[in-house]
């Protein structure tokens, strides 16, 4: 049990002093141990950092220490606003290049291609996706590692939802079919073992050329002094959490999150102006919006006009930076989701355009 885990470290009284910056030995090597594994490839605990602020905080750093000002990062559109908002603070340019949904949010290569210039630093890929709920195929991955290979840029692989693809997906990581190009996977503890609340996060370097070595790695440390690191109970936590906690927790959570998926799909698809798009992991859909058959001007006026009329709280595309689309989180109770369900259907059938 995760809690017994952290229990056990909390009460040892042994992680109560000050640990590195960069996560401690025991942490990191398990982190390095499992990884290793899953992803067939042979990693060390130096190949791991553990940082505070769950995945957000490993994405901080990570792309502070990647950029310097006036340099740009490439990110998925739509795309979780925490990338843009790391960005934006140290005056890194954040370029977005498309998603397509017409194809089940794959990357538009040709608009991704596009957007590389003499200042892009790397590109961020989002797979399981926030908000999109996509998972990319490993034929579409290889297609992208052929992009950031032409160019030579590493890719920062944002993998928080990597254990929460649905059952009939298969989730393929960059790490496992990547001979060249470096990987920087960015994960936590919070969203696989449902304790996000703990705001544990980690970075996982896969450098098989060394390419990241030289510079990247000795200011990506350098980083972890600014944020110091989270608790070290919960990091002491970590090796048995990942050696006792059953792949059936994860099995059973994305078997109901697929099962949602599916009746919300159903009853959107029949909503009068609504264009569903079916997820394949993560916890959330994307639902697009006619504005020609219902009388709203955009995403944010149906969001907000929903929430006041019905008391259904969306999150506008606009959020994403993504418009007339909505986002759902499909991780509420299946009797709670039907009901947001039905309301949102009457609602659009009340605000068809006459």
């Amino acid at each position: 049990d995760v809690v017994e885990a952290a229990t056990k470290s909390f009460t040892s009284g042994k992680f109560n002093g000050y640990g590195t910056s960069f996560g401690i030995k025991s942490a990191r090597e398990a982190l390095a141990k499992r990884y290793s594994k899953n992803n067939k490839v042979a990693l060390t605990e130096d190949d791991v950092v553990v940082t505070s602020g769950g995945c957000s905080g490993a994405l901080d750093i990570t792309l502070r220490t990647l950029a310097e000002p006036g340099q740009n990062i490439l990110i998925p559109i739509p795309g979780f606003s925490i990338y843009k908002t790391v960005m934006s603070g140290s005056r890194i340019v954040a370029k977005g290049y498309k998603l397509l949904p017409e194809r089940s949010w794959e990357i538009d290569l040709d608009d991704l291609e596009a957007q590389i210039d003499e200042k892009t630093k790397a590109i961020i890929v989002n797979d399981p996706s926030n908000p999109c709920g996509s998972v990319f195929s490993r034929k579409h991955k290889e297609a992208i590692l052929e992009v950031a290979l032409k160019h030579r840029l590493p890719i920062v692989s944002d993998e928080v939802y990597s254990d929460t693809v649905f059952p009939g997906t298969t989730y393929t990581p960059f790490s496992s079919i990547s001979d060249h190009v470096p990987i920087i996977a960015c994960d936590s503890l919070g969203k696989r073992y449902l304790v996000p609340g703990w705001r544990t996060g980690w970075i996982i370097l896969y450098d098989r050329h060394d390419i990241l070595k030289k510079e990247f790695y000795p200011g990506l440390l350098n980083m972890t002094r600014v944020h110091l690191g989270p608790a070290g109970p919960v990091q002491a936590a970590i090796p048995e959490i990942l050696d006792k906690i059953s792949s059936s927790l994860f099995d059973s959570v994305t078997e109901k999150l697929k099962r949602h998926a599916e009746v919300c799909y159903s009853v959107f698809s029949q909503c009068l102006g609504l264009s569903p798009i079916m997820p394949q992991g993560s916890m959330y859909m994307m639902i697009g919006i006619d504005t020609k058959i219902l009388e709203f001007e955009d995403d944010v006026d149906f969001c907000t006009r929903l929430f006041g009329e019905y008391s259904v709280r969306c999150l506008p595309g606009k959020c994403f930076q993504y418009k007339n689309y909505f986002r759902i989180v499909i991780a509420a109770s299946e009797e709670s989701l039907l009901e947001a369900c039905k309301r949102i259907k009457e609602f659009c059938a009340k605000h068809e355009r006459k």
